[in-house]
């Protein structure tokens, strides 16, 4: 025995999947929002690197220059020891920051409150670049609390050497 369905039920079955679509679309789309959150919550993942204690203030108490080599005493003015110190110069005039990194990157030498360091350098050939003058010294202290934490103050000095 056939049963036939009369119109109003063929209609009624209509309704029910055009139902069960939309419900699988939103469903679909919710999954895939949610893979989609998932990847990029861990691909751009926060920040959560230790911070330099706000209060960590290397100046530049002395500098003199010749021809060849900067002389420079660097002064602790904050509250927390440094760790050490990145030493950067410029030699374009009007520069803002420095662009070649003294000394192999760092100067691992640890500066208490209040504490002086000296040094020389030689800054006529940094890596490839061979510079003739110094227009900019600009020191970037960092902490190392399992690994190097580097401080947002920079002080800057801009000088004629």
């Amino acid at each position: 025995m056939m049963k036939t369905l009369s119109p109003l039920a063929r209609k009624n079955k209509r309704a029910v999947s055009l139902i069960i679509s939309y419900v699988l679309l939103i469903s679909i789309g919710i999954a895939l929002s949610g893979l989609v959150y998932s990847w990029l919550r861990f691909y751009v993942s926060e920040d959560k690197t230790a911070e330099c204690k706000e209060d960590t203030i290397l100046t530049i108490r002395d500098y003199s220059c010749n021809e060849t080599t900067l002389n420079i005493t660097i002064k602790n003015k904050g509250k927390f020891s440094a760790d050490g110190f990145v030493l950067r110069v410029h030699d374009r005039v009007n520069a803002t920051q420095g662009l070649y990194t003294l000394y192999n990157d760092l100067v691992e030498s640890k500066l208490a409150p209040n504490d002086d360091f000296s040094d020389s350098y030689d800054y006529t050939k940094i890596g490839d670049h061979v510079l003739t003058r110094l227009t900019l010294i600009e020191i970037q202290p960092f902490v190392i609390n399992g690994e190097k934490i580097y401080c947002e103050s920079v002080s800057s000095q801009v000088v004629d050497c």
